[in-house]
């Protein structure tokens, strides 16, 4: 278990006492997040660490998990494509029936009673709110507030998904987003807040270049070329078949090898369809290396001996990892899109890209210049301890409870 005070060697111990300040004005007040899944992606990455440090500051907060089943949330990735722009999908009837219906069930599992605020992550358990009396205790129903956390770039949203899911956002007393451009058609107060890593665990806590080799050696990777690593869920989003194609024009240059390291969230039915696609087109290249696995170690060996750390995505909501490859210093080649320019300045911390091409222009570019790519990298980690760490997001939490239920802030 962590504690706040490990802390105040990245931020200074000004902030971790403010964290306790601004905490302490909570301490009569009792939270809930409610998100589909203890483990894989970003929401679960986020609250694993956030939720103890809350506690540890004075705000009782719990974490509750939906429910569901392969059907429930093979509509629910449906609903997040549809989100993240893919202007061709349709919900039908059933589907509906069947979101609603996973949701109403989880009512029977879940009790919400004494809560003064509940924060529900992304679109899996939004309609839950329309079961509120059921979930909450019955004197304490009218004064429960409730707020939805939109981790995914709203802006390129298909309007026929959005148009289904609106009455239900619009129940919420309020709706958190990554960004001020983030922000929904619907009329109620809406609050921003960017993710942030933990730099004490398994994935960014320091290592040394020997342990981090021992780490890939002991995966089949070997450290004999330069090598370039996507770390990303499979995930079409991520584009991970658009990476090994910026790769395979990188290497008509400069000899080098790709890692591809990945899991599937246990509330993502399309990983394994995905991680099946990126086999097949690796197929009969031993410098390209795809593995599936949980395994935060060797997530941050990856990042730490990788040359370059590459995130093509096509949509992205903030895109963790590369804050986490910043952290070890390591340049990122990555797409201008969603929030990770507010990560990667172009030229600071490494390079915005917008095509296949660019992407592998760039990446040879940091290959063929190590000393502006160790500059970025340094620039880069900067950026993120500034910004990016799990103590700011924790104050960020604070402002948000405190507002939504009315608490005045510390002095």
């Amino acid at each position: 278990m962590r504690h706040l005070q490990q802390y105040a060697v990245f931020t200074g111990k000004e902030e971790i006492q403010k964290i306790r300040e601004q905490g302490a004005t909570l301490n009569d007040a009792h939270v809930a997040h409610l998100s589909s899944t203890f483990y894989g992606g970003g929401v679960a990455q986020l609250l694993s660490t956030m939720v103890p440090l809350l506690n540890e500051a004075g705000v009782r907060t719990g974490w509750r998990i939906l429910r569901g089943y392969p059907e429930f949330f093979t509509i629910t990735k449906k609903i997040h494509n549809g989100l993240y722009g893919d202007h061709d999908i349709r919900l039908t009837l059933s589907e509906k029936r069947t979101y609603l219906r996973v949701n109403e069930l989880n009512t029977k599992y879940m009790h919400l009673g004494g809560h003064d605020l509940i924060i529900v992550h992304d679109p899996q358990p939004l309609p839950l709110i329309r079961f509120k009396k059921e979930l909450a205790a019955p004197d304490s129903v009218n004064n429960q507030k409730w707020l939805w956390r939109y981790h995914l770039d709203f802006r390129k949203h298909n309007p026929h998904v959005w148009k289904y899911l609106k009455p239900f956002a619009s129940k919420y007393d309020g709706i958190i987003v990554t960004l001020p451009e983030y922000q929904t058609d619907v009329r109620k107060p809406h609050h921003f807040e960017a993710p942030a890593i933990d730099p004490l665990n398994d994935k960014n806590r320091p290592l040394t270049k020997k342990q981090a080799r021992r780490i890939l050696e002991g995966h089949g990777v070997p450290l004999d070329k330069p090598l370039i690593t996507q770390v990303s869920r499979f995930d079409p989003w991520k584009d991970p078949l658009g990476v090994i194609d910026a790769f395979k024009q990188v290497k008509k240059y400069k000899d080098c090898r790709l890692l591809m390291l990945g899991d599937m969230a246990a509330d993502d039915p399309q990983g394994k369809f995905v991680y099946d696609q990126v086999i097949k087109k690796a197929a009969g290249d031993p410098d390209i290396h795809a593995v599936n696995i949980e395994n935060d170690l060797l997530v941050n060996a990856a990042q730490k001996m990788s040359d370059v750390v590459v995130q093509k995505s096509l949509a992205e909501g903030f895109g963790l990892t590369v804050a986490e490859a910043l952290w070890k210093e390591t340049p990122v080649v990555a797409s201008r899109v969603g929030g990770i320019p507010m990560q990667v300045e172009h030229g600071k911390g490494g390079l915005l890209v917008d095509s296949i091409a660019e992407c592998a222009e760039s990446i040879r570019y940091l290959l063929e210049h190590p000393k502006e790519a160790e500059r970025m990298g340094k620039e880069g980690r900067e950026h993120i301890r500034k910004n990016f760490l799990i103590t700011r997001l924790v104050l960020n939490e604070i402002s948000i409870i405190q507002s939504t239920l009315g608490k005045k802030s510390a002095p």
